[in-house]
């Protein structure tokens, strides 16, 4: 990621777009490790990268932010191929969506679903479920938000995660709960107990 880095420096893109490829980029490896076993990207097929694309659209992505994902795929692709670290480019074989796509429709939880849900959290005893379900909850951001958030983004004591990456690149501050203060304080404490290094992520 480094070696790439350095190389979107040196095609003069602007430090707003380089953090815009970096968070695609970053979304994409959580996905691969997450859903296709931690793969190195040299093995994904355009299967394989079509199926994020779906997930994308699943998380409400209209065409121009999938297009948009597209070419950050596409782009670290050709720094590979550039690099002779790949024979082909599977992004070449992916179909660009058409404006206007649809997207998947949205639905959300009633009242009572959410205080079902809360005591099926509670029940699981799975504390880190727990915290994502209810920060979610709490703070209304999407999935791939919460997923990018660092522990040194957050402030317990104003109850604000600060700096998040929000859809179309916008980055805004994040509020939360007392329930959510209570339960990020838990989870630092567990992973402590376990000895557990989470490299800064949430």
């Amino acid at each position: 990621m480094q070696r790439y880095k350095i190389d979107m420096s040196m095609r003069n893109l602007s430090p707003r777009t380089q953090q815009h490829y970096i968070y695609d980029l970053e979304q994409w490896f959580i996905y691969i490790y997450d859903k296709q076993q931690n793969r190195s990207v040299k093995e994904l097929t355009d299967d394989d990268i079509t199926e994020f694309i779906y997930f994308c659209m699943n998380e409400g992505n209209n065409s121009e932010r999938i297009k948009l994902r597209l070419a950050t795929i596409s782009a670290f692709y050709r720094f590979m191929r550039k690099k002779k670290l790949i024979r082909e480019n599977p992004t070449e074989f992916i179909d660009r969506p058409k404006k206007g796509l649809k997207i998947i429709t949205q639905t959300y939880l009633t009242a009572e679903q959410v205080a079902m849900m809360r005591e099926k959290l509670i029940s699981s005893n799975d504390l880190q479920l727990r915290v994502y379900a209810m920060i979610s909850l709490s703070t209304m951001a999407r999935v791939t938000a919460i997923a990018s958030i660092k522990w040194d983004q957050i402030d317990l004591e104003t109850k604000i995660i600060k700096g998040v990456l929000e859809k179309e690149g916008k980055i805004v501050d994040l509020y939360f709960s007392d329930e959510v203060k209570y339960l990020l304080i838990q989870l630092k404490l567990q992973r402590k107990s376990k000895g557990i290094d989470d490299h800064g992520w949430l």
